[in-house]
């Protein structure tokens, strides 16, 4: 997933229309991509590089909203609140 994140340049883009696509076998799989993905994306830093922010930046990233979007879809899942999630454009 690392490597997926510093492609995308930890940051969210503008462009509409999602950027990744991870699929897993399992929900429960899904749910801990989901929970380390995001984890992974708290701390980046919005440049070229994609490394990490220090601490003293990590929370200014949080405020700035540009970090990357993330959404799960399941099925057996309602298929109306999904499809409001994935036009919020997302990114993975």
């Amino acid at each position: 997933m690392v490597p997926l994140i510093q492609r995308l340049n930890g940051r969210h883009s503008s462009v509409f229309g999602a950027r990744a696509l991870i699929l897993v076998p399992a929900r429960e799989l899904a749910l801990q991509v989901l929970r380390v993905g995001k984890e992974l994306t708290r701390g980046c830093a919005p440049s070229n590089t994609g490394h990490a922010r220090g601490v003293e930046n990590e929370e200014s990233s949080r405020s700035s909203g540009d970090s990357l979007r993330w959404g799960l879809i399941v099925g057996g899942e309602g298929m109306d609140e999904q499809f409001d999630m994935i036009a919020t454009n997302l990114d993975v």
